[in-house]
């Protein structure tokens, strides 16, 4: 289970949309390019969001063994998950990251907070 499902990506759950979810750190440790980890191999896994309903579902993926902390990427949102994100479920909005051409990340909306929902 992520800390983020159909609140911050509802494609899935509007109209079936796939997107690739990569680990980018598994056991605490990065991963390498390639979305392995040099002491665990991937295996199949039903990726999932916080909010318990039927719809929160990002699909299955092939994800090292992850931990609480672990951080995985969910490619290719873009602009459709900002623009159609909720606080459905009093879940503030999320902290938006641009990737630049050059590999740095940029924050280009900060999170939002419980007392914004108001």
């Amino acid at each position: 289970m992520l800390d983020a499902g159909m609140t911050e990506l509802i494609r899935p759950a509007l109209y079936g949309a796939r997107h690739e979810i990569v680990a980018l750190t598994s056991l605490g440790l990065p991963c390498s390019t390639n979305g392995a980890v040099a002491t665990a191999g991937p295996s199949p896994a039903r990726v999932d969001g916080p909010i318990c309903e039927s719809t929160d579902h990002l699909g299955d993926h092939e994800l090292p063994e992850l931990q609480r902390g672990d951080l995985v990427a969910i490619r290719d949102a873009g602009a459709y998950a900002a623009s159609l994100s909720s606080t459905y479920n009093g879940r503030p909005r999320p902290p938006q990251v641009l990737l630049e051409p050059d590999g740095r990340l940029v924050l280009a909306r900060r999170r939002g907070s419980v007392a914004t929902l108001g």
